[in-house]
């Protein structure tokens, strides 16, 4: 009886370890994927970018060579040798992707703005300098022990970094969403795996960490709705997200909204006397205006430190060009599928990712919106999003030219913060149809395995 009883306690224990160790690995082997996965994507293609990115990273590898001595790029400054010697040696992709004799040391050639673009002067002073520090700071290591012996090729490979907090982030606001992990794995690899992974991530840009402020943005707002942290975490982070790319107010308008719009719909449901009590009291609300609020301080205190330091010109970029009715009303439609593209028309393997970003954030959003109960959490969410996709366009246009005079095209980049909010949205609407998610996230794989796949340039 003793040793039958000993039997059995023991299969139990080895039942419970046996448990207890697989929970261990779908808790821990996922995310710790994902950062692989988003590792392999610089060292992939990091070593095969021989030139310069088009997306303005000429002045992007100024300001990352610069930001150690002297902090700020300032308005009306000159490219330093440096950058000018690398736009050179490397070319610029796609424009002029060849090397020319201004790779060279000789001070009369590096010296001469004419040879340069903006006749030598940078456009990178409208960034503050959080982006290019902590790249920077992180790019030292790997120059100090040896890994890579090119200032510009470390500053790349911590791209790295910042796709692959974003992944994390990114899943765990879906494990919040009750996704599973191997699937809310397979599904963040619809990020991991993007064209603006390729184009952001493996090339010095500011818009290496868009991805991440989009994701911190719906990751915060979710932990707030379900009520596990203060909603100021929220209206903290929308400085730091401004400060890294005032275009990443997208990301922060879409949660907003959303709360907004839970407010809304809580008053609603109260006695008509009450409604307007409830609203104005509503935590959800006084977040989002807080939110919003912070976001355009930080802003503008960077504006007057920048017109404080500012050497009084600008370069000519050659850009400007008429904003007509047409094509305000473009911008209306333009972010709702563009924000998962890259740069330029998409060949090879690369069509493949850039039909999978785009059909699974259209599809993702539009589909919850239309199924989505009205006054619920998923409601909001969809709605909310999708009304900031239909106006960050219009209000980009119209900010850019009360604060410069101008316009010029707006790039599908500056829809980019909103792209995991998409995929989070696509993720919410297939949750609870296992096969559907197994599709969602099949499709993160085979995007994945395509931008591996782009060939050398």
């Amino acid at each position: 009886m003793t040793q039958t009883t000993t039997n059995s306690t023991d299969r139990r224990s080895s039942s419970k370890r046996l448990v207890g160790g697989r929970a261990w690995v779908t808790r821990v082997l996922p995310p710790a994927l994902l950062v692989i996965a988003s590792l392999l994507v610089g060292i992939v293609h990091v070593p095969q970018h021989e030139s310069l990115s088009p997306i303005d990273e000429y002045v992007y590898v100024d300001y990352f060579d610069k930001v150690f001595d002297q902090g700020v790029v300032r308005h009306g400054e000159e490219v330093g040798d440096f950058a000018r010697q690398e736009l050179g040696c490397r070319g610029l992709r796609i424009l002029l992707p060849v090397p020319d004799d201004r790779c060279t040391t000789a001070e009369s050639i590096l010296s001469d703005d004419s040879r340069f673009p903006m006749a030598g002067m940078t456009s990178a002073d409208i960034y503050t300098p959080l982006y290019f520090a902590v790249t920077r700071a992180f790019a030292q290591p790997l120059l100090w022990t040896g890994v890579v012996d090119s200032p510009t090729q470390a500053g790349r490979l911590v791209g790295t970094l910042w796709l692959a907090a974003a992944a994390l982030l990114f899943f765990f606001a879906l494990r919040r969403l009750r996704l599973g992990p191997w699937s809310s794995a397979g599904i963040t690899l619809l990020i991991v795996g993007s064209l603006p992974a390729y184009w952001y991530t493996t090339y010095l840009s500011t818009d290496a960490p868009t991805l991440l402020a989009g994701a911190l943005m719906l990751f915060l707002g979710i932990r707030f709705v379900q009520g596990d942290q203060s909603g100021w975490w929220l209206v903290a982070a929308a400085p730091i997200v401004i400060w890294l790319k005032f275009q990443n107010f997208a990301a922060i308008g879409a949660v907003a909204i959303s709360l907004a719009l839970l407010a809304v719909y809580t008053s609603l449901a109260s006695p008509r006397g009450g409604r307007w009590r409830s609203l104005r009291t509503d935590r959800r609300l006084l977040v989002a205006i807080g939110m919003v609020v912070a976001a355009l301080l930080a802003q503008v205190i960077w504006v007057i430190i920048r017109e404080q330091l500012s050497l009084g010109v600008s370069p000519e970029q050659n850009t400007e060009q008429a904003l007509t009715v047409d094509g305000l009303l473009g911008l209306v439609f333009k972010y709702v599928s563009s924000s998962g593209l890259g740069v330029g028309a998409p060949s090879g393997t690369a069509i493949v990712a850039s039909w999978i970003s785009q059909w699974v954030a259209v599809a993702g959003v539009l589909g919850l919106a239309a199924v989505a109960r009205p006054g619920t959490r998923t409601s909001a969410l969809a709605y909310g999003t999708l009304l900031m996709a239909l106006v960050v366009g219009p209000l980009l246009a119209l900010s850019i030219i009360a604060s410069t005079g101008e316009y010029f095209a707006l790039p599908e980049r500056y829809g980019l913060s909103l792209y995991p909010i998409f995929i989070g949205c696509a993720a919410v609407l297939v949750r609870r149809r296992r096969s559907s998610t197994v599709v969602l996230a099949g499709l993160g794989v085979l995007s994945f395995i395509c931008v591996l796949l782009i060939p050398a340039v």
